[in-house]
């Protein structure tokens, strides 16, 4: 018996019984082996053999062991076919991207079949950033094919954990680069809760502002001081990208416009220059375009020239003009002073006269 039956020999045989725990095939007359249910599929979780034979089929499987003194065969009917997760790793690495089909969808998530034998699981936590998904069934239909990103692979256990939400960015990244703690934003009220109220702030992103960040006086509810779809001016004062939140505050938003100071805005070095660049060329387009050519500046310059020689033959004629005048008005300031002496000399004389009479 061990002769003919070795352990992982291919044999082939007619299924005579069905059990729930395995089917009976006889070999040759006298000869049966069990398949056990656990043996027949690599990848489907078998509860009758019923489900993948009948009575009366001949089958191929592989010697797994031989009892001689008991008579007993122990067959495996998967393993006469390829184990198809002997190279999964190779085929779908962590990182690709693949495209598979939904086969069943679970309140957990959604079996995606990439071939045949090998199923990977996209938990309902990895189908979207943003998106609160009750049940897989509200975003994917059975029978789809779509693509996933493989986050992980064990071959051990047969599994393969699948994303969908990973082909895309991440919004709350996005939204932490560019609006980081201590950023002004606007939000508009999505829900109302009695310790605050959440507000939406665009890409499906939710931000969470507490009651006492709120600035309405005299309510006890945001209700009474706040409507649905209100917008509110509100300050980042915490971001948490793991756990997905984004706290925000109206208070801190106010009470900053109060504390600043208004300052002038002054224009950025870049944008004084490029303005000046801009009139520098808007000054240029408004001069006139005028060529001259060399004979024409000769001439101009020609003129200047006799112009000013004209201009110093003037100023020569009138130097010699205000010599003579003034050595006029000289020889005039003479005779006045000789008439002048004369004059004096002749009111002495009459004096002197007078006195010698008196004597």
């Amino acid at each position: 018996m061990t002769e003919t039956y070795q352990i992982g020999n291919q044999v082939t045989g007619k299924v005579v019984s069905l059990t729930d725990y395995g089917a009976f095939v006889e070999l040759e007359t006298g000869i049966e082996g069990l398949i056990h249910v656990s043996e027949m599929s690599w990848t489907k979780h078998i509860k009758h053999p019923s489900e993948v034979m009948k009575v009366g089929q001949e089958v191929d499987a592989i010697v797994l062991e031989v009892d001689e003194k008991a008579r007993k065969i122990s067959l495996g009917l998967r393993q006469a076919v390829p184990d198809p997760w002997e190279k999964v790793e190779e085929k779908y690495p962590v990182g690709s991207v693949v495209k598979g089909k939904v086969v069943n969808l679970t309140s957990f998530g959604a079996f995606i079949q990439l071939e045949e034998g090998v199923e990977g699981l996209l938990h309902i936590s990895d189908i979207s950033w943003t998106q609160r998904i009750n049940h897989p069934r509200d975003v994917l239909d059975k029978g789809k094919t779509i693509k996933c990103e493989v986050l992980s692979v064990d071959v051990g256990e047969r599994r393969i954990s699948l994303g969908l939400k990973q082909l895309k960015d991440d919004p709350m990244k996005i939204f932490a680069e560019k609006y980081p703690v201590d950023s002004n934003i606007i939000g508009t009220i999505y829900e109302m809760l009695p310790r605050g109220v959440i507000v939406s702030l665009g890409k499906g992103l939710k931000g969470f502002v507490p009651f006492s960040h709120l600035t309405k006086k005299n309510i006890k509810k945001p209700e009474e001081g706040y409507s649905l779809g209100d917008k509110l001016k509100l300050k980042v004062i915490e971001i948490d990208v793991d756990r997905r939140n984004i706290v925000l505050s109206e208070r801190e938003y106010q009470k900053e416009q109060k504390d600043k100071v208004d300052e002038k805005k002054k224009p950025k070095d870049d944008d004084i220059e490029e303005g000046k660049m801009i009139e520098d060329e808007v000054a240029l387009e408004e001069i006139p375009d005028e060529t001259e050519s060399d004979e024409e500046l000769v001439e101009e310059e020609k003129d200047e020239a006799e112009i000013e020689e004209e201009k110093d033959e003037e100023d020569d004629d009138s130097g010699a003009e205000e010599e003579e005048n003034s050595e006029e008005e000289n020889d005039d300031s003479d005779e006045v002073e000789d008439e002048a002496e004369e004059n004096e000399k002749t009111e002495e004389e009459p004096e002197e006269d007078n006195e010698e009479e008196k004597e």
